[in-house]
């Protein structure tokens, strides 16, 4: 190994793309949740082969490892973790639970110790969008009753029609709704208009299977995502300068009209009432409810927080406080009553939940992480030593991480195992290409 430390690397590019590729399909039976699996896949996965890993390099003695100020405060924010989970009451469950989250953070920092070139790093990409094939098209295909899984007569209900191979629509979007991006950005980079145009294909075939899921918080993150892709293009110029019509228009604008007089003809037979899903609130005043049971969590642990995953433990305690402060309050009455005998899982506003189990602490490491991969990012739109297609897929790329990043105020996805990995993939990828911006002769992998 010594002699050859770049059988090390290899070995590792090799098992990050493989746990990328796997985590979606490592499913068994019953398929009523199929998060336990993929959960138990990515702890198992990365914790083992991480240590394999790590310790091969401490064998080869080679290590492209760069202590950052981003990499500080992930290491930051899971200590925080690891504390406030000592804190609080029930710590050994809050510790088994940071299980997880340290796989994830396992995954970034393995990452960040590959030797990569750009070109490297867009094999990932890739192997997010072949993941993305099969899932799009057996979502697509549920709409019209093909099941390949033996998902319970009770699982396929109105809504939860379109479950593919992640188990429910909103997990679904958490996923595909980024990855789009990808598509549309990995697709420019590309020389030959064949794969251009598959790529470009792939990203509206999404588009189809989250509009017959009927998941809502999807569509803000990828408007939100479009108008980031669009001020930033804007900004720094990276539009085509001439706008006269163009063979790949019209090659584009027939298959435009096509899928979209699929999607009129698709919405004849969708699994549930549009109207009800565009207009229906309950969620909403759900989620505010929660949102006020945080705010009282907050305040009686501000610093550290209540632990992580603490929130469903102390939730049956606060919703008695709550319920006798607020006995008059009919809205807020109604709905806890709708819940009182069941723990709600999770917050459905990833910072807020960061917020309330990190306190003030571990929110602020968690922020300083977005912003510095975010701002790093943008940095680059301004090097000229990328070409136009490069920089318009790195436009394209935080379009995608903003999508994600938006969708975390209306749900959970980075505490699910495929989005939750996505996540911490575009925090990854997006600091090692800054680390790589400035190094030159980078090797390719």
């Amino acid at each position: 190994m010594r002699r050859h430390p770049e059988i090390v690397n290899h070995l590792g590019v090799l098992v990050l793309l493989g746990v990328i590729m796997a985590t979606p399909f490592s499913i068994y039976a019953p398929f009523e949740r199929p998060t336990v699996s993929q959960t138990f896949f990515v702890q198992l996965g990365i914790i083992v082969s991480g240590l394999i890993y790590f310790s091969l390099l401490l064998i080869s003695r080679r290590c492209s490892f760069r202590t950052s100020g981003v990499t500080l405060f992930v290491i930051l924010y899971f200590l925080i973790v690891l504390i406030s989970s000592v804190n609080s009451k029930s710590s050994l469950f809050s510790l088994r639970e940071s299980i997880f989250l340290f796989s994830l953070i396992l995954f970034y920092l393995f990452f960040q110790s590959l030797v990569l070139s750009h070109k490297g790093l867009y094999k990932f990409v890739l192997a997010y969008l072949l993941t993305a094939v099969p899932i799009t098209l057996y979502g697509i295909a549920q709409a019209y009753n093909f099941e390949l899984l033996p998902y319970t007569k009770s699982a396929l209900v109105g809504k939860k029609k379109i479950l593919s191979f992640l188990g429910n629509p909103n997990y679904i979007s958490f996923y595909l709704a980024p990855i789009s991006f990808f598509a549309f950005g990995y697709g420019i980079m590309r020389a030959k208009r064949i794969w251009r145009y598959c790529w470009y294909i792939l990203g509206l075939l999404i588009f189809l299977c989250l509009f017959l899921a009927g998941t809502r918080s999807a569509w803000l993150g990828i408007l939100s995502g479009f108008m980031i892709v669009g001020f930033l293009i804007l900004k720094y110029r990276l539009y085509i300068r001439s706008i006269r019509v163009s063979l790949k228009s019209i090659i584009i604008a027939p298959l435009v009209v096509i899928l979209g007089v699929f999607f009129v003809i698709t919405a004849q037979r969708l699994p549930y009432n549009l109207s009800e899903r565009v207009l229906s609130m309950p969620e909403f005043r759900h989620r505010l409810f929660l949102w006020q049971i945080a705010r009282e969590m907050l305040i009686d642990e501000p610093v550290l927080g209540i632990g992580y995953r603490q929130f469903n433990i102390k939730f049956p305690d606060y919703v008695i406080k709550f319920f006798s402060d607020d006995e008059q309050n009919r809205a807020l009455t109604y709905i806890l009553k709708a819940q009182r005998d069941k723990r709600p899982g999770h917050l459905h506003n990833e910072y807020i939940e960061v917020l309330v189990e990190t306190g003030i602490l571990g929110f602020l490491f968690f922020l300083l992480v977005i912003i510095g991969v975010f701002t790093g990012g943008i940095r680059h739109l301004s090097e000229s030593c990328f070409r136009r297609q490069e920089k318009l897929f790195i436009t394209f790329f935080l379009g995608g991480f903003t999508c994600l990043l938006v969708v975390g105020f209306w749900g959970f996805p980075f505490q699910l195992p495929c989005s939750g990995l996505l996540f911490w993939f575009c925090i990854a990828f997006l600091e090692k290409f800054r680390t790589l911006t400035g190094l030159k002769g980078a090797r390719d992998v």
